[in-house]
């Protein structure tokens, strides 16, 4: 009886983990998104403040 209440717990707390961690891939999978954006953003502003014609980006 208490080594089956034992191996209940241990599956019910692997799945939260494992629950657990795919919300935390998905939040990293976004700020990498984020982060790719930003790079993006920093490159053109940088590519645009090369232009010759271009004003200060503010």
């Amino acid at each position: 009886m208490v080594a089956q209440l034992t191996q209940a717990q241990q599956v019910a707390l692997q799945e939260l983990t494992v629950a657990e961690l795919r919300e935390q891939q998905e939040r990293l999978v976004g700020y990498a998104a984020q982060a790719r954006l930003a790079i993006a953003q920093i490159h053109d502003r940088a590519q645009f403040a090369r232009r010759p014609d271009s004003e200060p980006v503010r």
